[in-house]
C-alpha cells in the first residue's frame, strides 16, 4: 500500500578521474499486492492487512514479467493459484504469520497479522410455541439466529464453530428435581458438539433453538445455568473431533422460575419469559398472549 515502502537514493564519486560520474538511476520497479479471497462486513478492503484464521490470500505482483518469488516467514501454507501467482493460507492459530517477496536485488517483506475467533453475537429472538395446554408453564422458546462470529472486520468463511460439551452446569431450587436431570449439563443430547460452517460474512450456518421442558405444579423458585464454552475447528470438523481452540468468551444460558411458575430464559443476549397464564414475551415484545 501507499506507505509500505520508501525509496532513497544517493550518489558518492568513485575518485577515480578516468570513470566519468554519470547522475542516472534505473530503477526497474515491481508492484507486489495481497488480496483476500472474501470480503469482511466491517472491512471491505479487499487488500486490508489483517486476516481471519484460515482466510485464502491470493499473492500478485505486476509487470507479470517480473520475476518475483514468494516464500513463506512464518506460519501458514502457500499453494499453487489459478489467476496469480499463489494462494496463502493463513494458519488455524494467531501465530507468527508472513510472507516475503523476492526479486532481482531485493525482497519486501508486506504487513501482516492474524486474529483468532474472540466472541458469538446474535441479531435476532424469535418465539417458539409449542402449544402447551393454557394455564401451564409447559414446553416453550425462543429461536435464536443471525448468530455471528467476532470479529467481523475479517473473515472466518474456512472454519467451523461447536458448542463445546461440558458438565460445569449449575442447577437448584425447583430444577434440583432429579426430573430435570437430563437437563443439568450441556450435553450432545442438549445441542452441544454439532459442529456448524460459517459463511463468508461470519453468520454461523445454524439456529439455536432455545427451549425449555414442562414444568408441571407444584412451582418453586429454582434456577438451571450452564457456562457453554465454543471452539473452533478446520472445515470438515464432525461430532467427536475436539476443537482446535476454544473461544475467550462462553455462553451463559439462564433459566429460571418463580414460584408463581413463570419461567425465564436468556441466552446470547436475548431472552424469553412465559407466565401461566401463557402469556409469552421476547425481548421486551408480548409475542403471544396479553397481559392483563
Amino acid at each position: 500500500s501507499v506507505d509500505d515502502i520508501e525509496i532513497t537514493a544517493s550518489f558518492t564519486p568513485n575518485g577515480m578521474l578516468s570513470i566519468p560520474l554519470v547522475d542516472e538511476l534505473r530503477l526497474t520497479s515491481v508492484r507486489v499486492e495481497l488480496r483476500t479471497a472474501f470480503e469482511a462486513v466491517a472491512n471491505t478492503n479487499r487488500n486490508r492487512h489483517v486476516y481471519g484464521v484460515r482466510e485464502l490470500v491470493a499473492c500478485l505482483h505486476e509487470p507479470y514479467d517480473a520475476f518475483v518469488i514468494w516464500q513463506e516467514s512464518g506460519t501458514g501454507n502457500l499453494r499453487d493459484g489459478n489467476d496469480c501467482d499463489c494462494v496463502f493460507e493463513c494458519p488455524i492459530l494467531a501465530d507468527t504469520c508472513g510472507l516475503k517477496a523476492l526479486f532481482r536485488g531485493g525482497e519486501y517483506t508486506p504487513l501482516m497479522s492474524v486474529v483468532e475467533p474472540q466472541d458469538i453475537l446474535c441479531n435476532t429472538a424469535t418465539m417458539l410455541d409449542y402449544s402447551t395446554p393454557h394455564g401451564v408453564a409447559g414446553r416453550f422458546g425462543m429461536s435464536l439466529s443471525d448468530i455471528y462470529v467476532l470479529p467481523r472486520n475479517v473473515s472466518f468463511a474456512r472454519i467451523s464453530i461447536e458448542e463445546i460439551p461440558c458438565e460445569n452446569g449449575e442447577h437448584s431450587g425447583y430444577f434440583a428435581d432429579a426430573s430435570f436431570a437430563n437437563k443439568w449439563n450441556h450435553s450432545i443430547a442438549n445441542g452441544a458438539g454439532r459442529w456448524r460452517t460459517v459463511f463468508m460474512d461470519n453468520m454461523i450456518n445454524a439456529i439455536d433453538k432455545v427451549t425449555c421442558s414442562n414444568c408441571p405444579p407444584p412451582w418453586a423458585s429454582g434456577y438451571l445455568s450452564w457456562d457453554i464454552p465454543v471452539g473452533w475447528s478446520t472445515n470438515g470438523a464432525v461430532m467427536g473431533d475436539a476443537p482446535i481452540k476454544e473461544i475467550p468468551v462462553d455462553i451463559q444460558s439462564v433459566t429460571t422460575i418463580s414460584d408463581s411458575g413463570t419461567v425465564t430464559m436468556s441466552k446470547l443476549g436475548h431472552y424469553t419469559v412465559r407466565n401461566t397464564n401463557d402469556v409469552i414475551i421476547v425481548d421486551d415484545i408480548i409475542t403471544k398472549g396479553d397481559v392483563k
